[in-house]
C-alpha cells in the first residue's frame, strides 16, 4: 500500500509498538480523528477522538484534539470538559489552560477565562503569549489600564523582539486611543 507520508507527518517518531492491543488501537483512532479533524469533518472526528479516550482516558494529544474538534463545533463547554482530561504532569497542560480561558471568554465567563489565565501566566513565567490573550479580553471589555498594563507585560517577557511582535505593540497602542 503505498501511502501519503506527507499527510502522515514523520511517522518515523510515532510509537510503533504499544502494552496493549487497546493502546494501538487508540492509537488508529487518535490517528483517523485527526484526519477527519484536519479535513474539517468535525462531526464525524469527535467520534473517532471519543473512541480512542475510551480505550485510552490517559491520552492527552487526543483530549487537546477532541477539545479543538469541539471547538470547531462551538460546543465550548465540551471542549473544556475534554481540555481538562489534561494532567498538570503533561506538556500539553499548559495548551490545554490557555484554550479553556479562551472558550470561557467566548462563553462570555469573563472572570473565569482571567483567572485560568492569571494561573497559566504564573506557572509560566517567561511566556508572553498568555499575557497577549489575558490583555486582548481585557481591551474587548473596555478595562483599558489593565489591558494596556498586561501588554506592557508581555513585551517585557519577549526578549528579543522581531517583526511577528508588531501586533502586540499596536494592540497596545490601540488600547491608549
Amino acid at each position: 500500500v503505498d501511502v501519503n507520508r506527507d499527510a502522515l507527518g514523520d511517522i518515523s517518531q510515532t510509537k510503533t509498538t504499544f502494552a496493549t492491543a487497546a493502546e494501538g488501537v487508540a492509537e488508529v483512532l487518535f490517528t483517523m480523528g485527526s484526519i477527519m479533524l484536519s479535513a474539517n469533518i468535525d462531526q464525524d472526528a469527535v467520534i473517532y477522538l471519543r473512541l480512542a479516550l475510551y480505550l485510552r482516558p490517559d491520552f492527552p494529544t487526543a483530549a487537546l484534539t477532541l477539545g479543538d474538534a469541539y471547538g470547531q463545533l462551538q460546543q465550548y463547554e465540551k471542549a473544556n470538559q475534554s481540555y481538562a482530561l489534561i494532567r498538570p504532569s503533561s506538556n500539553l497542560y499548559i495548551n490545554a489552560q490557555v484554550n479553556i480561558a479562551i472558550n470561557y471568554e467566548r462563553l462570555s465567563k469573563y472572570n473565569e477565562a482571567l483567572a485560568v489565565l492569571d494561573s497559566v501566566i504564573h506557572q509560566r513565567p517567561q511566556s508572553y503569549e498568555s499575557l497577549v490573550i489575558k490583555a486582548d479580553i481585557l481591551r474587548g471589555r473596555n478595562q483599558l489600564e489593565e489591558a494596556v498594563v498586561a501588554y506592557t507585560q508581555a513585551i517585557k517577557r519577549i526578549g528579543i523582539l522581531e517583526d511577528q511582535h508588531w501586533s502586540i505593540f499596536f494592540a497596545r497602542g490601540a488600547t491608549y486611543e
